[in-house]
Formats: structure tokens, C-alpha cells, sequence
């Protein structure tokens, strides 16, 4: 016997599932509830365990209902699901129960699925096609970021110049030249080095060509708190106003660019060793980057291709999931996220373009590997599983158990297809771990 009363539809990519529960069904089940409440039930004038049904029915008609309900829905859900083989991409959202004393039990469920859809032109992809191999100034720029790393900073009795290190006090102007000075700004100790991109064009500046114990001035357009992207306050001045004081000005003392150099860096003879690995290290970061890009304008033409709608509660869920990915990032890079002040609303709507493609990506790759007979056999999840614990420091077997513990073992396995997918649409034959992409909780 069918359980489903109807499945209509209800939105892009939503439908609405009736599902009825036969009142014999309810009737035991709320016997079986009403039972043990009389189990437990003290009321008084009666012993324990001798309450008559019809009190206990009167007396906890509520809450006999409640767990009626919570425990017919999930089991009569789950039977309509599999009767109507429904591809859901979220677990459903309850809608209205109706029960009446004696009666069938019905409910709605609202349910997100994925869109019918034929596959289009799976091939023919306009691909970047960018040079791994580094160029020899791209590997001089990177054995100098070395050896400015392993730098130190001399003191120097001269007017500052590019990449030089400052120190000094810094405060903001008050208007008015009257002010006295308990009032102004309390100074600033800062460090910088001229010319860092993570400094004021306007400090580095001001800070060009003086020495140790002259003053600066410079002044700055009012751009609000840049960090959280809030807007200059009502009433605040166009441009804003500083001065100070250099206190030091230090020189990079650069290491000699030798063999010993290279010994220092590392377990490298000479000076070419040091160089070979950076441009082996150069050509696999290319590599990735190439790959990446290949990616993305492969994905980026498969969803322009197959234009399909999705839910609204479908991308509200993936960018609630791109959201947490981004303060996670931000933790292990030691950030206080609660202290940001970062407007997660805003940035959740600028996200949701990016969160419809990644659904929608996901979604095609899917109807791809069915098509194409993608599969990954088990020799292929235990080379991912293997390297995911290589780089945990773990077994392969105590990753596999916590995925399945988690829930998260059939997900990573869909994943894996879909990386073969795009491997076998790219024509690569590459093994690559689930990215970013498309990764699915």
C-alpha cells in the first residue's frame, strides 16, 4: 500500500509530499505511548502503574501526541522516500500535520531535489592553457624572498629610502591649532618598512628621505574602518590628518648569495642545488595553479551550458556552509571572529552566486558520471583515504572510521567520482583529493 497521497510541485527545484499514516498504525502506536505513561505516570488517587488509559489519554493529551507524531513521521517519511525515489539534496522540511482522534495521520513534506535536466555539449571546453615551467627571474625573485627572510635589519644614521625599517610615533591631527595638549591623541609606536603593500602609501611616503628624529606630517582620505568595511561616520572630515616622529631607521643587511647561503636554507651543497628546488617547487605550484584554472573554466562552461533552477533553501544552505568554511580559515589563522565585526549577512549575499554555481557544478558532474559510467573502485578511495592520513599524521583506517562515523564516507565517495569526472573531461589522468569545489558535507 502507497503511502503517498501526492507529490506536487512547489518551486524551482522544491515539491510538496503528502504522506498519509493509516489510522490503525496511529492507534497503536498510541497505545503503545499511552502504556508507558502509565508506567510512569503518579497521579494521585491511583497506584502507580493503574492509571486508566482514558485519564492518562486526558491528563498528557498533548504530549502522548507529540510522541505519536515524533516517532510516525520519520519512519512513514522514510517509506515515501523510498517509494518515490525522490534525489533529495537536503533532508526535508515538515510541513502542516493533521491528526483527528481515530483517524489517518497526514503530513506535507517539503522537500529540496535535484532538477531533471539533459546533458548538452559535455565537451569542446575553451581551456587556459598556461606554462608550468619558471621562468630564471621568477626563480631569482624567489631565492631573494628567501634571503630577505633570513635578512636583519642594521641600524643606519641616513635619510630613509625603499625597503628600509621605521620606527616611529605616529597620532592623528585634532582640527585646530588651540587645542591643549591633553586633548590630543595619545602617539603611537608603529614599525614598517617603506614601500610594504600592507602599509599607507601616504606613511611610506612621508617617511621618504627623513632620518632619525625629524618630524612628518602626511594626511589620508577618510576610506572608514577598511577591515570591516564600514562607511566614514556622518559629520567626519573628507581627509584626515597625521604627524610624528621617526625614531629609527634600520637597513636589510642581506646574507651574501653563495653556497653557504644555500647550506643555511637547507640540506642544499651549493648554491644551483638551492635554485633547482625552488624551480621544482615554483613548477608544482604552477602546476596546481594551472590545473585550478582549467577547473574553473571547465565548471564555469558546464553550468553556462545547462541552465537549470535550484531552491533558494539549497543555496541558503551552501553558502551557510561557505560562511563556516571562511571563520574556520579565519580561526586557524588566529582571528577573533567575534570580534571582527565583520557583517556575515552582507557577505552571505555576496556569496550567493558562487554558492548557485558550486550546487550547480556538482549537480551536472553527477549527471556526467551517470552517463558515463564513472565509478571509483576501492583501490581509488584507499589511495585518497591514504592520503588524507599521510598528511594528518593518522591511518587510513582511522580516517575511513571517523568519515563513517560522521556520515561523511558516501559524501566523500561521491566526491571522488566527481573528481574523476572532471579529470576525464579535462582528458587528464591525474589523482586529486576532493577540493573546494565541490566539497559536500
Amino acid at each position: 500500500m502507497s503511502v503517498i497521497v501526492s507529490i506536487q510541485e512547489s518551486g524551482a527545484g522544491r515539491k510538496e509530499v503528502k504522506i498519509l499514516v493509516p489510522a490503525p498504525a496511529v492507534a497503536a502506536e498510541t497505545q503503545r505511548v499511552t502504556s508507558e505513561y502509565r508506567k510512569r505516570a503518579r497521579i494521585p488517587g491511583f497506584r502507580k502503574g493503574k492509571v486508566p488509559a482514558s485519564v492518562i489519554q486526558q491528563r498528557f493529551a498533548e504530549d502522548i501526541e507529540r510522541e505519536v507524531t515524533e516517532v510516525l513521521i520519520p519512519r512513514y517519511w522514510s517509506q515515501a522516500e523510498s517509494e518515490a525515489q525522490l534525489d533529495l539534496l537536503m533532508p526535508p522540511e515538515l510541513g502542516a500535520v493533521d491528526q483527528e482522534a481515530g483517524e489517518d495521520l497526514t503530513f506535507i513534506a517539503h522537500v529540496d531535489v535535484a532538477p531533471d535536466f539533459e546533458l548538452r555539449n559535455v565537451s569542446d571546453f575553451e581551456l587556459p592553457d598556461p606554462g608550468v615551467e619558471p621562468a630564471k627571474e621568477e626563480i631569482s625573485t624567489a631565492v631573494q624572498d628567501v634571503r630577505r627572510e633570513l635578512s636583519k635589519f642594521v641600524e643606519v644614521d641616513r635619510a630613509a629610502a625603499q625597503g628600509d625599517r621605521i620606527q616611529a610615533k605616529i597620532r592623528e591631527r585634532v582640527e585646530g591649532a588651540d587645542e591643549p595638549e591633553d586633548t590630543l591623541p595619545e602617539a603611537q609606536d608603529v614599525t614598517f618598512e617603506i614601500g610594504d603593500a600592507q602599509v599607507w602609501e601616504e606613511l611610506s611616503l612621508a617617511a621618504t628621505g627623513r632620518k632619525t628624529g625629524q618630524q612628518i606630517e602626511f594626511e589620508r582620505p577618510d576610506l572608514g574602518d577598511e577591515e570591516t568595511g564600514e562607511e566614514p561616520g556622518a559629520g567626519a572630515p573628507a581627509v584626515r590628518q597625521f604627524e610624528g616622529e621617526i625614531l629609527g631607521v634600520a637597513e636589510r643587511d642581506l646574507p651574501p648569495l653563495d653556497d653557504a647561503f644555500a647550506a643555511s636554507v637547507g640540506d642544499f651543497e651549493t648554491l644551483a642545488d638551492l635554485e633547482e628546488d625552488v624551480g621544482r617547487r615554483l613548477r608544482q605550484r604552477n602546476s596546481s595553479q594551472r590545473r585550478k584554472q582549467r577547473e574553473t573554466a571547465l565548471l564555469d562552461q558546464l553550468v553556462e551550458r545547462h541552465p537549470f533552477e535550484i531552491s533558494e533553501r539549497v543555496v541558503r544552505h551552501e553558502v551557510e556552509q561557505m560562511l563556516g568554511d571562511y571563520a574556520n580559515d579565519l580561526a586557524r589563522q588566529g582571528v577573533d571572529v567575534e570580534k571582527t565585526g565583520m557583517d556575515w549577512q552582507k557577505l552571505g549575499e555576496q556569496m550567493a552566486p558562487q554558492a548557485e554555481r558550486r550546487v550547480k557544478a556538482r549537480l551536472i558532474l553527477d549527471q556526467v558520471a551517470r552517463e558515463q559510467s564513472v565509478a571509483v573502485s576501492d583501490e581509488d578511495l584507499e589511495a585518497a583515504l591514504s592520503a588524507i592520513a599521510r598528511a594528518e599524521g593518522r591511518t587510513s583506517g582511522s580516517v575511513r572510521q571517523a568519515l563513517d562515523k560522521a556520515g561523511r564516507l558516501a559524501p566523500f565517495k561521491r566526491q571522488l567520482v566527481r573528481e574523476k569526472t572532471v579529470n576525464q573531461l579535462l582528458g587528464e589522468d591525474t589523482d586529486s583529493a576532493p577540493n573546494d569545489e565541490g566539497e559536500e558535507e
